[in-house]
């Protein structure tokens, strides 16, 4: 009787030695069968919404300022590299009637170019809204001068007058026109070039005329002095007293500024 029972404990101790080395061989295999782990794939980079607002705000020279939406204006965006800026354009849009317009962009940095007006670089990582606004602005002189008088103390035709302006603004400013009571002006520059070259043959005179700084037009840089002298238009004949205490020349002039704010 001892015999049976020894022999059937032996029987229950091999199996459970049988089933435990089945159970590890077992688990060896699904260990060395799983797959290797794979590192999550990479997310691109999330696009964000910039909505645009544009506006054009004139000022007079008395400081009235009047601000209006800037409709039909053009956005370029470029992208940048590792190396700065490059020529790829990742968006182009264009403001409605309200001066507002709405673009897709990846997170990242890029430049806007706006019309002809501004390029600026901006940080884009989420929703945001890029304000723009366009400052025309009429200006006095910071001083003027007269370089020769006609007579009886009065500014009148073929006088000469040196305007100065200061840029006061952190930012440059671009000077468009200069005009005396209404009239534009034009640098005594070409006036002085097309003289020197009347003792010259046509081509020296065309190269004096050309090298001449005719135009007024120019950026002026922060808290830099531009300075010209104009002859003074036909038809005009002030008294100096009223001239200095009078607004006749005025300087037309503009500046963009480019805000992005987070929304």
């Amino acid at each position: 009787m001892s015999t049976s029972k020894s022999r059937s404990s032996v029987r229950s101790t091999s199996l459970q030695l049988g089933l435990f080395a089945l159970a590890v061989l077992v688990s060896g295999a699904v260990v060395f069968t799983y797959p290797q782990p794979e590192p999550p794939e990479e997310e691109g980079s999330p696009e964000n919404f910039v909505f645009v607002e544009a506006f054009i705000v004139n000022e007079d020279v008395g400081g009235t300022s009047e601000e209006s939406p800037a409709a039909g204006v053009d956005l370029t965006f470029f992208e940048w590299s590792s190396t700065g800026v490059t020529t790829k354009i990742a968006k182009t849009a264009t403001t409605n009637q309200s001066g507002v317009a709405m673009v897709r962009l990846e997170s990242g940095t890029f430049d806007v170019q706006v019309a002809d007006w501004t390029t600026e670089t901006i940080e884009v990582v989420q929703n945001s809204t890029l304000t723009i606004r366009r400052y025309l602005i009429e200006a006095l002189p910071s001083g003027i001068s007269v370089l020769a008088l006609t007579g009886n103390w009065e500014i009148a035709t073929s006088d000469l007058v040196e305007a100065t302006f200061t840029n006061e603004k952190e930012r440059a400013v671009h000077l468009h026109t200069v005009t005396f009571n209404g009239v534009e002006l034009f640098s005594y520059q070409c006036e002085v070039a097309e003289q020197s070259a009347q003792n010259q043959n046509a081509e020296e005179a065309y190269l004096a005329i050309a090298a001449a700084e005719c135009d007024v037009e120019r950026d002026i840089q922060p808290f830099q002095e531009w300075r010209d002298s104009f002859r003074v238009p036909s038809g005009i004949s002030i008294p100096w007293r009223l001239a200095r205490e009078s607004v006749n020349i005025l300087l037309s002039i503009s500046y963009t500024e480019v805000m992005l704010d987070p929304s």
